[in-house]
């Protein structure tokens, strides 16, 4: 009689450490997708800080090559050459000062919502397995018996 009761807490404990693991392992799948989502939003923020600095090259660029020849020409006949190239030169710069604390900003933005992402699910994860753990092991951890000989009388044939 005693042996089945033994067989019975062996599987209560094989079933315990089973639900422990699958609780575990479902908590981290949920964690997991929860972090890849927020890092998901976090790479389309950075995207959009990335997007304004290219466009911020991109109109520098445009300005410089295309626009640069008829303005230099308008500006030379009210201004001589030298001062001419200067007001242009100062009008880029402008443009592009314009458009790059926007950029950092965006960027900056993003990285900082990454890292606070990660350390947040890292810290809920903890958390969460750490509030797992008693409930999916049950109430009072099973007694093993000690190796060695059966003492007489203990219901077990042999």
């Amino acid at each position: 009689m005693n042996t089945t009761t033994h067989g019975d807490a062996e599987q209560g404990v094989g079933d315990a450490a089973r639900r422990l693991t699958e609780s575990t392992a479902n908590l981290v799948r949920q964690e997991v997708d929860r972090v890849r989502d927020e890092l998901t939003a976090t790479v389309r923020q950075a995207g959009l800080g990335a997007g304004l600095l290219a466009g911020a090259g991109v109109c520098g660029v445009l300005g410089l090559a295309s626009v640069h020849t008829v303005l230099l020409r308008t500006f030379e006949r009210r201004l001589p050459p030298r001062a001419a190239a200067a007001t242009l030169t100062v009008l880029y710069l402008a443009g592009a000062a314009a458009l790059l604390p926007v950029a950092r900003e965006r960027l900056d933005r993003a990285r900082r919502r990454g890292a606070g992402a990660l350390d947040q699910a890292h810290a809920d994860l903890d958390e969460s397995v750490a509030a797992e753990r008693p409930s999916a092991a049950g109430t009072e951890p099973p007694v093993v018996p000690p190796e060695g000989p059966v003492p007489p009388g203990d219901g077990q044939s042999g």
